[in-house]
């Protein structure tokens, strides 16, 4: 009995190994359906239409120093990965993505794969066994 009330002890108080580890659980804004995951760049458009209005360009170097601010919910340069908030979903691969955290300004995306947007429960299951 002592064994075992020692080793749930140390399952206790053994430190959680995170690359990434969330501040708050307030953070998540509210609406969100999932996320998406970035390419090299990103163009954002008001409607879910190719021929609509351009709303922002953004291209990524995954490189610390020049990363915009308030832009990704989750970040990983070592990997090249990073996520925007979706708030909605077209039926023809279009996705609406939170692209300033600070404004909760949303534009659309075309999604080029399918794997690109995630619910959250596809997002947690594999990026959150993966690296934690």
């Amino acid at each position: 009995m002592k064994k075992f009330l020692i080793i749930l002890a140390m399952l206790f108080v053994m430190p959680a190994f995170a690359d990434t580890m969330p501040f708050y659980v307030g953070s998540i804004p509210e609406g969100t359906i999932g996320m998406y995951q970035t390419d090299k760049g990103i163009t954002l458009f008001s409607h879910p239409e190719a021929n609509s209005n351009i709303i922002k360009q953004m291209k990524f170097s995954y490189n610390p120093e020049t990363m915009p601010d308030s832009v990704f919910a989750a970040l990983i340069n070592d990997k090249q990965l990073g996520f925007l908030y979706v708030t909605d979903i077209d039926e023809d691969g279009w996705v609406q993505v939170i692209y300033d955290k600070q404004t909760r300004a949303k534009g659309w995306v075309q999604t080029v794969d399918r794997m690109q947007f995630m619910p959250w429960l596809n997002f947690y299951n594999l990026y959150g066994r993966k690296y934690g």
